[in-house]
Parts: C-alpha cells; sequence; structure tokens
C-alpha cells in the first residue's frame, strides 16, 4: 500500500492511496479508516460505484460510521473502470471489447477474463492484503452493496474461511437478465451453473447474510447452507448489514 495521504479525524485516522499487486503491474485506488478504539475487525465494504460511496460528503457514510464508531476498521477500493479508473468518476456501461471489428463476445471473453472475473480479482487483492498486513487484524468481512453483492459473493466462494463472514444486497440480481455481450457483468456459465444462488451458495460454510433475497428465491443457497449446518441470514434491506456484522 502506498499511502499518499494521512487525515486525523474525529475518533479514526483516514488513509487513502494506492493499493499495489506488482507481480501483475495492477493498482487500486483505496482508502481506510481505522478507529481509534480498533477492535482488530476489519470490514472490506465493496460498492459498485467505487470508495466514493464509502463517504457522505466529506464524512464517511452513515452505515459504515455506525462501524467505525464500534470499533471496526474499514477499507474499501475502486473496483475496475469504476471510481479513479474513469474519466467521470462513474463506472463504465459497457464490457471493454478487443481491437476487432466484429462484434462477437468469443474474440473477448474466449481470450480475456470477463469485466466481472477482474473485479471478483480487486476484492481478492484488497482481502489477501487485509488478512496479511502486518497489524495482524484478527477477522476480516466482506461487504458488498449497489452491484457489487455477486462480485463479493464469488470472492467469498474462493476466499473461503479465511474471512469470518460475508454481506452481500443483491437486489435481486440474476445473470439470467442480460441480453447483451458488452454487459459488464457478462460471465459465461454464470447462468448455466446456477446463477447468483449458487455463488451464495459456495460461501459455505462462511457466516453469510443476504440482502435483496429470501429462502425462496435463493433455495439453492438455503439448501447448501443447512446442508453444512452453516448460517445465513436473510436481511430485510442493506441497511441491515451494519447492525448485523456487529451482532
Amino acid at each position: 500500500f502506498e499511502k499518499l495521504a494521512e487525515n486525523q479525524r474525529d475518533g479514526f485516522i483516514e488513509f487513502t492511496g494506492l493499493l499495489k499487486l506488482t507481480a501483475r503491474g495492477e493498482v487500486l485506488p483505496t482508502v481506510y479508516f481505522l478507529p481509534s478504539n480498533w477492535n482488530k475487525q476489519v470490514v472490506l465494504w465493496i460498492d459498485g460505484e467505487g470508495k466514493k460511496k464509502a463517504y457522505d460528503g466529506d464524512k464517511p457514510a452513515a452505515e459504515i460510521m455506525k462501524l467505525i464508531k464500534a470499533g471496526y476498521a474499514i477499507g474499501s477500493i475502486d473496483l475496475y473502470l469504476t471510481g479513479d479508473f474513469t474519466d467521470d468518476g462513474k463506472p463504465v456501461v459497457q464490457m471493454p471489447i478487443v481491437n476487432n471489428p466484429r462484434e462477437f463476445a468469443g474474440y473477448t471473453l474466449g481470450y480475456n477474463h470477463p469485466l466481472f472475473s477482474q473485479r471478483v480479482h480487486d476484492v481478492l487483492t484488497l482481502t489477501s492484503s487485509t488478512i496479511y498486513h502486518a497489524q495482524k487484524p484478527e477477522k476480516v468481512h466482506l461487504v458488498g452493496v449497489n452491484g457489487a453483492g455477486p462480485m463479493v459473493a464469488a470472492a467469498c466462494a474462493i476466499a473461503g474461511t479465511k474471512v469470518a463472514s460475508a454481506a452481500v444486497d443483491t437486489a435481486g440480481y440474476r445473470f439470467g437478465s442480460i441480453t447483451q455481450i458488452r454487459d459488464v457483468n457478462l460471465l459465461p456459465g454464470a447462468v448455466k451453473y446456477g446463477d447468483v444462488p449458487a455463488m451464495l451458495a459456495l460461501c459455505a460454510p462462511v457466516k453469510l447474510a443476504v440482502a435483496g433475497e429470501t429462502a425462496t428465491t435463493a433455495a439453492l443457497t438455503a439448501q447448501a447452507y443447512s446442508a453444512t449446518g452453516a448460517s445465513v441470514s436473510w436481511l430485510a434491506n442493506r441497511t441491515a448489514i451494519a447492525d448485523w456484522i456487529k451482532g
């Protein structure tokens, strides 16, 4: 992590900078909030519009401030092609394509990682750097909201029990709703292998909370968690996430 700025705030320190995965030449714009009463736990709050959504004006957003006051450190990034990656600070609306005049998804996705996968990779970069940070946090929690829910679910499925819990808001999203080959979430095989409920199911046995779904709409998830005896909570909406993490 290359620190670019450090600001002492009321009850916490704000760090902004660049998280670098030097082996791949990747750089992620990042912000961290470290409370003075840190409880040795970190919440990685991933928003589909980037780290700017961690703020309300020049202060942390209410949901995040609630966690900071409870002693949780917070980390947030701009996923690839959101936030500082774009000229206007807004996420791209179409997946990039290769330099070929023929519009065929296979030319891009047959040889390159889909944008969705690249963003999951970004979440895992932040997760790994946090788990193995010199300050040795005791627990790391993942949160995905505002379009980032499925990405965080996929990241949790890969990270497994390296993370203590995950809370995602799917907003009822399904890959099956995609109709364009340049949709930013196009992920080959996603529908065939169970769509979003399958990604959530693969998070078991990690403690999980889901907004935007029920045990009926995500029956596969409920069945997987029941089979493993793990804990899954169905939240009324994303505003309940902070309280769920606090327990």
